[in-house]
This record gives structure tokens, C-alpha cells and sequence, in this order.
């Protein structure tokens, strides 16, 4: 028997709307985890399962993320009150 959070999350990545959803959801937990500061240099553009995709204007900032990127797991875990994320991927503009 499957966990509800796994039937939720297939159904979540099956259908469009409910994937945007999650998507803007995400956005806004980004900007509270990582402050507005490093939110308006490196957002969120893709969940790929357990991985945040992340979009940097530059170097400095991609590694500003690695730097904190375990802090930054974390942050984003609790404010979803569970482990959700469990990696980062990052590219470059």
C-alpha cells in the first residue's frame, strides 16, 4: 500500500495545474529559506522529485548557494514540515 504522500505527489506531477501549484508554492518558500537578497539572484524554476532546480544570474551567486545549500535544505524541509528536498541543482543564466 502506497503513503498518501506518494499518491499525492504522483497525482501532482501528472497533472499541469496542480504542478504549477506546487511550483509557486515552492517560489515562496524559496524567498523565506534563502531571504529576498539572494531570492532575486537565484529562483526557483523546477522540482525534479526531491531536487530544487535553481536559476543564478552569475557565479558568484551559484556559489553563494552551494555554500549554503545544506542550510538551505533544511530551511526549505521545515517550512514544509517534512523532508521534501533533499538536493539542489543549480544553473547558470
Amino acid at each position: 500500500m502506497k503513503k498518501i504522500s506518494e499518491v499525492i505527489d504522483n497525482l501532482v506531477s501528472s497533472n499541469p495545474r496542480l504542478r504549477k501549484l506546487k511550483l509557486f508554492s515552492v517560489r515562496a518558500a524559496w524567498e523565506q529559506a534563502v531571504g529576498s537578497v539572494v531570492a532575486k539572484r537565484a529562483k526557483v524554476v523546477d522540482i525534479n522529485g526531491s531536487t530544487l532546480v535553481i536559476l543564478c544570474k552569475d557565479p558568484m551567486w551559484m556559489g553563494e548557494v552551494l555554500l549554503r545549500k545544506k542550510k538551505i535544505l533544511e530551511r526549505m524541509n521545515n517550512i514544509f514540515g517534512k523532508k521534501v528536498f533533499t538536493e539542489i541543482k543549480i544553473k547558470q543564466r
